[in-house]
């Protein structure tokens, strides 16, 4: 292993043997080679331990393994992110895959603005190959944001993957942390994370591939675990109030428990069960927490399918909303 590595790449690995060696390939291609490879095997019931132990005999002095036992993918990356040794951090999902020079954009523009986290866009794939959308976000780029100055990056997508952190923003907030075992722990720690960063870039890239697939927890078909997505607000908002800052981002998490309670979850629990007591539980939290939410001014840059959805869910039309899903869905495959 290097003494002085720039860049820790961390990948959880759990039940994705199918995926993990073009995960693999795709970082060990990069044009960018400085950066050490930490594959941590979370009990994987499949072939992946062994995968990762044979790319690790193969690559020594890139890569190495952590086995533990089943504690979910937030504890995985927390793992990953104790043993890491590089200044800058990156998580990468283990079905995911990375553009070429991920890794060589994102430090370069991480290191030029002396940033602690920059964020990149990315590509929904099929698992047949197809690009089903790309997202970009709508950020400036070309110098250091501040958050108070520019709020709305904290309706950026909330996944990790699609950024790379200074190491010690995690060092410097400790309690910051994937929690363990549940659903929702991207949001918890990427809206604490933004609120800690001096300064935030955007690499106005598509540079990684998001695989959607059946298997994943977005089309997990546990319904009673989408209660999961209260709980994280739950968190979320706690936090933002001691560190009184709450009502100066009021309509950012308004938005965002608008986006990701009220309109993805019921999504996800509507498509399993159109009568499932969640969707009024989903309903009563956006409007006990914010009465005023339909002024909200960021549901008028809703794109126009999520604007007919959160029409159809006013008026409690979810045999149609998942009519629709179901439509779409099918031309994703």
């Amino acid at each position: 292993m290097k003494n002085e590595v720039e860049v820790s790449i961390i990948v959880p690995i759990y039940n994705v043997e199918k995926y993990l060696q073009k995960c693999i390939d795709s970082i060990l291609n990069q044009t960018f080679k400085n950066f050490e490879l930490i594959l941590v095997d979370d009990g994987s019931p499949d072939r992946c331990p062994q995968i990762a132990d044979d790319y690790a005999a193969k690559y020594p002095e890139i890569i190495s393994v952590i086995h533990k036992k089943n504690g979910g993918v937030g504890e995985a990356r927390n793992f990953g992110i104790e043993s890491a040794k590089g200044k800058y951090i990156l998580i990468i999902d283990s079905d995911d895959y990375i553009e070429p020079d991920m890794v060589e954009a994102m430090y370069e523009n991480i290191v030029k603005y002396n940033s602690d986290i920059a964020i990149c866009g990315f590509k929904s794939v099929s698992e047949s190959g197809n690009v089903i959308s790309v997202t970009k976000e709508n950020l400036q780029t070309g110098k250091g944001l501040v958050l108070k100055d520019n709020k709305e990056i904290l309706l950026t997508n909330p996944a990790p993957w699609n950024k790379m952190y200074k190491r010690s923003l995690f060092e410097e907030n400790k309690e910051i942390r994937y929690p363990s075992g549940i659903w929702y722990e991207d949001i918890r720690v990427t809206l604490k994370l933004l609120t800690q960063a001096k300064t935030i870039t955007y690499v106005d890239k598509a540079l990684l591939n998001y695989l959607w697939r059946e298997g994943s927890q977005t089309n997990n078909k546990n319904c009673n675990r989408n209660v999961e997505i209260i709980a994280a607000f739950e968190d979320i908002i706690s936090y933002y109030k001691e560190k009184d800052i709450f009502n100066e981002y009021k309509e950012q998490l308004e938005f965002l428990t608008i986006l990701h309670v009220y309109i993805t979850a019921s999504v996800r629990v509507l498509m399993i069960d159109t009568k499932h007591n969640l969707l009024k539980e989903f309903r009563e939290y956006l409007y006990n927490n914010f009465s005023e939410w339909e002024n909200n001014k960021y549901i008028n840059e809703l794109d126009k399918n999520k604007k007919l959805i959160l029409k159809l869910l006013n008026k409690k039309q979810y045999f149609l909303i998942k009519a629709i899903f179901t439509v779409k869905n099918k031309l994703k495959k």
